[in-house]
């Protein structure tokens, strides 16, 4: 089983965004962004 992990939040960081920013950046709001940053994802294989 694999396993994939989103890295936006290292992402973000490393560009030195905070939440807010990225979500006016992609146009969105930043609780759109706050749980993409702690999606994990199990592959079913």
């Amino acid at each position: 089983m694999g396993e994939y992990i989103c890295h936006l939040k290292k992402y973000r960081q490393f560009a030195g965004l905070t939440q807010d920013e990225l979500a006016r950046e992609v146009n969105v709001r930043r609780e759109t962004n706050a749980p993409i940053e702690e999606i994990v994802v199990f592959d079913q294989l």
